[in-house]
């Protein structure tokens, strides 16, 4: 019985073990790609100066790649709150979605005559900002514990 104690004991540090190593990777790679994209808005604005790509063109990918940039952040941050013993927040995974598909609509508005494109996209941005308020105004209020 004992025995079996000891391999559970073991088996759980080991796994806890793997998993700190997991989370340190997944910040790392966030890291990584946020430096990425750096370089991605730099490439962007490079192409637009040279004249490669237009003006129009240019800020709207721009627009995108801060987007993206902004939620690696928001994710980058939520894993070190974690690291640090915090709690798990849906609002930076909500947050990711949201400026997916902002960046979508800023790509989808250079073709309007896909209409209905922009209308299901929009209606998917109005569900997830819901769906970050929900969430929002849940981890704004403070846990009462009852007995």
């Amino acid at each position: 019985m004992q025995e079996k104690k000891n391999f559970q004991r073991r088996l759980i540090k080991l796994i806890e073990t793997i998993t700190s190593g997991f989370d340190l990777f997944l910040a790392l790679a966030l890291l990584i790609s946020g430096l990425l994209l750096v370089y991605w808005a730099t490439y962007d604005i490079f192409m637009v100066f040279v004249g490669e790509t237009t003006l129009q063109k240019g800020i709207l990918s721009m627009l995108g790649v801060f987007l993206i940039f902004y939620a690696v952040l928001e994710l980058l941050r939520g894993e070190i709150t974690r690291l640090n013993g915090g709690a798990f927040s849906l609002k930076a995974f909500v947050g990711l979605a949201m400026a997916a598909v902002i960046r979508k609509v800023l790509i989808a508005s250079l073709a309007p005559e896909d209409i209905k494109l922009l209308q299901t996209l929009g209606f998917l941005l109005l569900c997830l900002g819901f769906v970050y308020w929900v969430i929002y105004k849940v981890e704004e209020r403070p846990v009462q514990i009852t007995q």
